[in-house]
């Protein structure tokens, strides 16, 4: 405890006189470990993280995974709403067709 308390002391006598150099040196050292310490941190967090996300994946079987197809055969999309969505398309592209070629006339307000 009574290390503690005198780091504690050398630390903020060092923080009262920041602008002498053997100070600046002091503290710049305690900010490099606080955050290299955060990084170090923040790298262990994420490895459990995925480490953790690994593991609840490995353990799942087959059953328990969401089929990608539907069951019983039948499509999802119905033919009406894709053409609908692909028609969409074609007449995007032709507005975009037309801004290209017919610019606006206004004039560049920056010049």
């Amino acid at each position: 405890m009574r290390s503690f308390a005198n780091m504690w002391k050398n630390l903020r006598d060092a923080y009262v006189n920041r602008y002498e150099p053997e100070n600046l040196h002091t503290l710049a050292a305690v900010y490099w470990h606080i955050v290299l310490s955060i990084v170090a941190l923040v790298i262990f967090g994420s490895l459990c993280y995925g480490l953790w996300q690994l593991v609840s994946i490995i353990g799942v079987s087959e059953e328990e995974v969401l089929p990608l197809s539907p069951q019983g055969g039948t499509s999802i999309l119905k033919k009406d709403q894709l053409e609908a969505t692909v028609n969409g398309f074609a007449e995007r592209e032709a507005l975009f067709n037309f801004l290209k070629n017919n610019p606006s006339r206004l004039s560049d307000p920056s010049r």
